[in-house]
């Protein structure tokens, strides 16, 4: 995960070295949760259901998700939190990076992915997805 650095509205966020969290923009460390583990073999991304059907669609078209971009897509979930704005607003805590993080990181429309890979997920977009979806995020790899 070291080295994959999240650009989005003039910020820089990163993996924190201890793994726990990620830091950059404004503020202390963001929580990197459950969907990011570390283990005795390396890193562990947890995908929902419409995620990993998004990943293996793209590797189908030969269009894999490289590495970094999974952890990428980690990091955009730290930073944009629950992509419902339902949940979002109820304060839910995320388990798994969704379709619309991936789509974020992958430069597409998350609306389209999540209708097309995973619609019974949402139903509305939190107002932090639309914003990166609208402004975009730069993805890239240090040293």
């Amino acid at each position: 995960m070291r080295g994959t650095v999240v650009r989005y509205a003039g910020e820089s966020y990163r993996v924190q070295d201890d793994g726990l969290g990620v830091v950059g923009g404004k503020g202390g460390p963001l929580e990197l949760g459950s969907w990011a583990a570390r283990g005795a073999d390396g890193w562990t991304i947890r995908l929902t259901p419409g995620a990993q059907t998004y990943l293996e669609a793209r590797s189908h078209h030969s269009r894999e998700v490289l590495p970094h971009e999974l952890v990428a897509a980690a990091i955009v979930a730290a930073v944009a939190g629950h992509p419902s704005a339902t949940a979002a607003r109820a304060g839910t805590r995320l388990s798994a990076v969704w379709s619309l993080h991936l789509a974020i990181v992958l430069g597409e429309d998350p609306r389209r992915v999540a209708t097309t890979y995973a619609p019974t997920e949402t139903k509305t977009i939190s107002a932090e997805i639309q914003h990166m979806a609208a402004v975009g995020i730069e993805v890239a790899v240090d040293g």
